[in-house]
């Protein structure tokens, strides 16, 4: 479905990002609920901007860096 709340995020992140513009935060209806719905947005994103996904970044591999994220576990 290409009007979901999670393709128009990610078509919204997209436009900030490829204009070098700020957004201080996604409107209500778009926010993601939950963690599930967070990756869901980002795996969206080379769609949005007509790309295809070549790897993933991985962020908070150690302890520290989780505490600093307060996260338990690493995020992609």
């Amino acid at each position: 479905m290409k009007d979901s709340p999670d393709d128009q995020a990610a078509s919204l992140i997209w436009q900030h990002w490829s204009n070098g513009t700020t957004l201080d935060a996604l409107p209500t209806p778009l926010r993601p609920a939950d963690m599930h719905h967070g990756y869901a947005i980002q795996a969206r994103l080379p769609s949005a901007a007509h790309e295809r996904c070549v790897g993933w970044k991985i962020a908070a591999t150690s302890a520290a860096g989780q505490n600093h994220l307060r996260v338990d576990a690493p995020i992609a």
